[in-house]
């Protein structure tokens, strides 16, 4: 799920106005308003009271989470995030058609762990070149590969070199797991250095592939 960028918003709670609206409806009827005293008795009475109930705290104030957009520091830190953001919809758009669990649960952990990178370099937007290539090309291959296993599993014949194929595709997925997971960890305690030097099994991985 995409982070949100939110901020807290406190309104108060409109009881004790009405209250104080009706204690000065009764007040216009009880005093004699045509005396100037009348005014100044009401006033100080609706201002008592509401003090006094606001420092009773019996009328909880509303407090609303508001959204707000993220503004990005770089134009291509924003397309790279929208990128991501897409990427990962179609991952999970993609491991609801697969039928193996252990794959099904490394592509999730992928998809948390893409999350949590989006979030942290958007917290930190000097992060981005940083995760340029991630996106780019890894996360891109890892939907390529998965999209090839979807169209294995629909073969009904299910032959030698499907089964072949599906099994690299399954080893490639676990290792990018555990790559993608040491980069973020990487990432997240700033001793990445370079995309392409922290992912050199996955890439190893995919020259497998080929």
């Amino acid at each position: 799920m995409r982070k949100k960028n939110i901020e807290v918003v406190h309104y108060p709670s409109l009881i004790p106005f009405i209250i104080i609206g009706v204690i000065y409806m009764i007040g216009t009827f009880v005093l004699p308003m045509y005396k100037f005293y009348s005014y100044i008795i009401l006033i100080a009475l609706c201002v008592g009271i509401y003090i006094l109930l606001r420092k009773m705290n019996v009328f909880k104030d509303q407090i609303v989470e508001i959204e707000k957009p993220i503004e990005y520091e770089y134009s291509e830190l924003e397309e790279i995030c929208q990128l991501g953001y897409e990427q990962v919809e179609s991952l999970k758009t993609l491991v609801v058609s697969i039928d193996n669990v252990e794959l099904i649960n490394n592509i999730n952990d992928i998809i948390k762990t893409s999350e949590a990178i989006l979030n942290l370099v958007e917290e930190n937007q000097s992060l981005f070149k940083k995760v340029r290539k991630y996106f780019h090309y890894y996360l891109a291959e890892i939907i390529r590969i998965v999209q090839q296993y979807d169209d294995f599993e629909e073969d009904s014949l299910n032959s030698q070199n499907t089964k072949i194929s599906k099994e690299k595709i399954e080893t490639t997925i676990a290792k990018a797991n555990q790559s993608f997971l040491d980069f973020y960890n990487d990432l997240y305690d700033g001793k990445a250095m370079d995309v392409n030097v922290d992912l050199k099994v996955f890439d190893s991985m995919l020259n497998k592939l080929d």
